[in-house]
């Protein structure tokens, strides 16, 4: 048996997939859906949802922010559903066999299982930054990393980068490339420094930081059906 595949795109560090219904943000941070015309076609299954997230966003608002047209986002009221495999480029939908880049299928046993907690569907991990454990979303929607200021005081700021947050807003960030592990296994992420309005509301969620697009480009991630467990093959 194989699983439904969908093609990842990337724009400005955005992950996003083409659908029948237009070209949509892939957002494991996000607990609802949005589409233009109220339909998603994911996973080989279709799916009725409202036009916009609790009406504060909307594909308009999603396109302006992330800088190129979009038709919807697929957030976990969707993905929750399905066992996710993202594997570069390629996402797998549903149990069977997943391949890597190099057409070899992926044996479950090398799947390193993190201990997932989560909030509203969004899958929360551990990650182990400057030696210390700090909870964080895993977000496929976010291009970067965030942490608290104070956990990056001693790194340089490196660039500034304009971003967005629903809820939040736009604002400028510097950021800073740091090393981080999970469960031992070391990978590289731009971490930017977490605003107080964007903190506030992590606050809520009971996590200290957002994990990003690195983590994906790092090591193949497996998300189970409900968010949780979140399992990586290290391929590094």
């Amino acid at each position: 048996m194989k699983p439904f595949e969908h093609e990842i795109t990337e724009f400005d560090g955005h992950m996003l997939v083409n659908l029948q219904e237009g070209r949509f943000l892939i957002d494991t941070g996000s607990p609802t859906s949005f589409a233009r015309g109220g339909r998603v076609s994911f996973g080989g299954a279709i799916e009725d949802v409202s036009d916009s997230a609790m009406g504060m966003l909307d594909a308009d608002m999603l396109s302006r922010y992330v800088g190129t047209r979009l038709d919807g986002l697929v957030g976990m009221d969707i993905l929750g559903r399905h066992r996710l495999t993202f594997v570069g480029s390629r996402l797998f939908v549903g149990e069977g066999v997943v391949e890597n880049s190099a057409g070899t299928p992926i044996r479950e046993e090398t799947l390193i299982a993190l201990e997932t907690d989560d909030f509203m569907g969004i899958p929360i991990v551990s990650v182990n930054v400057n030696e210390s454990p700090v909870r964080m979303f895993v977000d496929t929607g976010a291009k970067i990393s965030y942490l608290d200021a104070s956990m990056l005081s001693g790194f340089q700021i490196e660039e500034t980068l304009h971003d967005f947050y629903p809820g939040v807003g736009e604002f400028d960030v510097g950021v800073s490339t740091v090393w981080a592990d999970l469960n031992g296994w070391p990978f590289r992420a731009k971490f930017g420094r977490l605003p107080p309005l964007l903190q506030m509301a992590l606050l809520i969620g009971g996590v200290d930081g957002i994990l990003g697009r690195d983590l994906f480009t790092s090591y193949f991630i497996r998300i189970e059906r409900g968010g949780k467990p979140v399992a990586f093959v290290p391929h590094i």
